[in-house]
């Protein structure tokens, strides 16, 4: 059994890409590590150490490459590891081109 929800149709890319993740906390912006893992047209999943919950909004923002923050809507939460990170994944809630990342797959880098 998968540890995530099955493909809704859009093809996952696997990437390695740190980003900061964006969460609003008493009314302020506060950016945490996070590692993103795999890419689709309808968002994203990623590594964090950070407690997120179903329906939460949040930022993405890569950490090399173009500057972009894209919104995000929680989909799912996955089991705490042993490293305390959680594969969370998230739907995007505007389109967005994945091409405008770098993605890394196989050893290889292409945009």
């Amino acid at each position: 059994m998968n540890a995530y929800p099955v493909s809704r149709g859009f093809e996952r890319v696997p990437v390695s890409v740190p980003v900061t993740l964006v969460i609003e906390s008493e009314g302020k912006k506060v950016g945490h590590p996070a590692h993103m893992i795999d890419v689709s047209e309808q968002g994203l999943r990623l590594k964090t150490r950070v407690p997120l919950a179903p329906e939460q909004i949040v930022e993405i923002e890569p950490n090399e490459g173009p500057s972009c923050v894209v919104r995000a809507r929680v989909m799912w939460v996955g089991v705490p590891q042993a490293s305390q990170e959680v594969e969370t994944g998230l739907e995007f809630l505007q389109r967005f081109p994945t091409s405008t990342w770098a993605t890394k797959s196989d050893g290889e880098e292409t945009k």
